[in-house]
């Protein structure tokens, strides 16, 4: 009898580690990318079939779990002699270490919980999953900075993770003093208001040591080192007056496709890398039939997905938007569309299926393998049995056909959180034990929002505490 080779024993073993850690009903066997003889090849597959099949008759499926913390506490943190007000804007990546390191990222809001003033960024980071957190440091509970080296408003972390596990975050910027639309006329009247192209800019920093430590932000706003200039471009190509005042990048988190490009989303484009990260270029969400800017959206969400024919399956280079709405008369729901970076971008359209207040929203690929799935997770608000609009009407939502619909759903309130309010900002990350980890806002007083301590929590749930009984995707 001839010997199993090598490769195929290593591969026995990844399958049982698998099995340990999996639904089994996840697993898909595949030889490793070694030849062997036939009669081996097709010996070894039976087995390791008849292996699955008989653990999958026998191993229950894995039960419904969910838990939930406040991680960032408003109020109740403080770092460099500041005790942080609100903490809001949450962004959540992992790394590919072995540690699978996960870093949560936040604005922290020095003396209120309002949009403007002294706003930094700061961070914790997880080496078990979300057990536990700590600062670069390694001190447990403490918070981190990645920058808040003015009084100026630093917002909008949207984090994408490289092949090497180089953590780019994306920021935005504008100086103290400046603000969007809050100087009313009777109040906050010693703020400028936004009015002028480039008062609001595009910075970027990065980690090369798993979110230990991070470099001083660079302006993106003009061309850096072979990279594109990622501010705001003219509404109208026609009219050089059309221009945007206010610039959005995320927040949340990119995407990477099958190629490797990493992508980020912002105002009306979305930010790319084909180098790992060296160099960025933005690719503009245009209206293919006029050649304008695609308006009426912001605070967008972008994940590869396939484009579901024969060749494109199982390659994930289409690009999935699903943004909130920014107009005057909204209709309350999310906006959508699909296309690459090369072949341009569909117009967007309302998703009938996905309510919104007027709020961000996360999305997670939770998986490639059969069967596919993909979560979103924003305020499932209004609804037909109720107009009234609110952020805290969490759902998270499954879909099985790479976002076209979305089988199943489930409102975080099931596993309330020790306090009430939650709901807003979110941001999702698959943990390496098999959960999506969720980054969600909480208003510590709606009744006085205004002035109220906002908290971030850290839920981690696996499908089937979503499915609640149902039967998966088939």
């Amino acid at each position: 009898m001839q010997a199993i080779p090598a490769a195929w024993r290593a591969h026995v073993g990844r399958l049982g580690r698998q099995l340990l850690r999996r639904d089994v009903s996840a697993i898909r066997i595949r030889p490793p990318r070694r030849r062997v003889p036939r009669s081996v090849g097709r010996a070894i597959i039976a087995l390791l079939s008849s292996l699955v099949a008989l653990i999958a008759a026998a191993v229950p499926a894995q039960a419904a779990t969910h838990t939930e913390t406040i991680l960032f506490n408003g109020g109740n943190e403080t770092l460099n002699g500041v005790t942080y007000h609100s903490f809001r804007i949450p962004s959540l990546v992992r790394l590919h270490d072995t540690n699978n390191t996960l870093l949560a990222f936040a604005e922290g809001r020095t003396s209120s919980n309002h949009d403007w003033g002294n706003i930094n960024v700061v961070f914790k980071r997880s080496q078990d999953n979300g057990v536990t957190w700590t600062d670069g440091n390694g001190v447990e509970g403490a918070l981190g900075q990645v920058v808040g080296s003015t009084l100026g408003t630093w917002g909008n972390p949207t984090a994408v993770v490289s092949a090497d596990n180089t953590v780019y975050l994306f920021l935005e910027y504008n100086p103290a003093g400046t603000c969007e639309k809050c100087n009313t006329g009777t109040e906050n009247t010693d703020y400028t208001n936004i009015t002028e192209w480039d008062q609001r800019q595009v910075y970027l920093t990065k980690s090369s040591d798993l979110g230990t430590t991070w470099s001083t932000p660079v302006n993106m706003s003009d061309p850096v080192n072979g990279s594109d200039a990622l501010k705001p471009r003219l509404k109208d190509p026609s009219d050089s007056t059309s221009t945007w005042a206010f610039d959005v990048v995320g927040p949340g988190v990119g995407t990477t496709l099958s190629d490797g490009t990493l992508v980020v989303p912002a105002m009306h484009r979305n930010f790319y890398s084909t180098d790992q990260g060296t160099t960025w270029h933005d690719s503009l969400i245009e209206n293919q039939s006029t050649g304008k800017l695609q308006k009426g959206t912001g605070e967008g969400t972008v994940l590869a997905v396939t484009d579901g024919t024969t060749a494109g399956a199982g390659t994930y280079n289409t690009l999935y938007r699903n943004d909130r709405e920014y107009v005057t008369s909204p209709v309350h729901k999310r906006m959508v569309t699909r296309g690459t970076i090369s072949g341009g971008y569909g117009v967007f359209a309302q998703d009938s299926t996905l309510n919104d207040p007027g709020n961000e929203g996360s999305i997670l690929r939770y998986n490639t393998s059969s069967p596919p799935r993909i979560l979103f997770m924003n305020s499932n608000s209004p609804t037909a049995a109720d107009s009234t609009l609110t952020r805290q009407k969490m759902l998270v939502r499954v879909s099985c056909d790479e976002g076209k619909t979305w089988k199943y759903s489930r409102y975080l309130s099931d596993s309330p959180l020790p306090v009430t309010g939650e709901g807003g900002y979110s941001s999702m990350a698959k943990t390496a034990d098999g959960f999506a980890g969720a980054l969600v806002e909480v208003n510590e007083d709606t009744g006085n929002s205004d002035t109220s301590h906002r908290s971030i929590a850290f839920r981690k749930f696996n499908v089937t505490w979503i499915l609640d009984g149902e039967t998966d995707c088939s």
